[in-house]
């Protein structure tokens, strides 16, 4: 025969493992952690609330961090590595420089301040052979020269991209190669207004921030810079190979390179 006393201590216990599975149910039906962003106030609501120019939306922290992306172990490299910014080599030599990034990820491989100054040289003397400039390179014409000068055939163009495209090509760990006009990304390091024709490389993307993360050859302070990503895609420009040639395309464009074949 049980004593009650002991009844009552066996209930308590019962009680309390029944207390902690129900809490467990119930842990596991409670929403996930959220994160607060900040959006911009839509058009209609402006006058409704001059006083405020976002709304804050709660985004779940875990939808957020999928559809974030960093390609890691792209080596950065300003177009002026031996800092000498009035050489008119180095002065357009966004897009070897860009180009030389993406090779040495895809081939794991790092240069020095002299093998980069060596290469970009290089790179820039083949240019004006084969496109007869070496200032502006075009995006189909940089895709040439990452095929056809060091090898790398996982290139692809893509044209009429989107934000979403840039997102996508990342996601898949590939990184982008975009031509800009430098002056609307309004970069403070830039000597004012900064360059009208601007290739750099994007190797990921905050989804938090929603800001793009690029190695920006046009500084030295370039490594992992952000960018919004409107203020980014806006920037996007298909400008064609020569010396500041008009442009008269509106398209965006993009050049992504996978390590998946050299």
């Amino acid at each position: 025969m049980i004593r009650p006393i002991w009844f009552v201590a066996w209930a308590g216990v019962i009680g309390v493992i029944a207390t902690s599975f129900l809490f467990i149910a119930r842990d596991e039906t409670r929403p996930k952690e959220v994160v607060e962003v900040k959006l911009p106030l839509p058009e209609e609501q402006k006058g409704e609330f001059p006083e405020r120019e976002t709304l804050v939306e709660s985004v779940p922290q875990e939808e957020l961090m999928m559809a974030s992306y960093l390609i890691p172990g792209v080596p950065f490299m300003v177009q002026a590595p031996g800092a000498k910014w009035g050489d008119p080599v180095f002065q357009d030599a966004c897009e070897e420089a860009s180009l030389l990034m993406a090779s040495a990820w895809v081939t794991g491989t790092t240069l020095t301040k002299e093998e980069a100054t060596q290469k970009i040289t290089e790179l820039a003397t083949f240019q004006k052979k084969k496109f007869g400039h070496s200032v502006d390179t075009s995006i189909e014409d940089t895709s040439i020269l990452l095929e056809e000068y060091l090898g790398i055939k996982s290139g692809e163009v893509q044209t009429g991209i989107t934000i979403d495209d840039i997102k996508d090509a990342l996601a898949s760990k590939r990184v982008v190669i975009i031509p800009t006009d430098g002056r609307l990304l309004k970069n403070p390091n830039f000597t004012p207004p900064g360059p009208s024709r601007h290739m750099l490389v994007i190797v990921g993307y905050d989804a938090l921030t929603k800001e793009f993360i690029v190695n920006d050859p046009g500084t030295r302070k370039g490594e992992g810079y952000r960018y919004d990503e409107e203020v980014l895609y806006d920037a996007i420009l298909d400008y064609p190979t020569g010396k500041h040639e008009l442009v008269v395309s509106d398209d965006k464009v993009m050049l992504s390179v996978s390590r998946s074949s050299l």
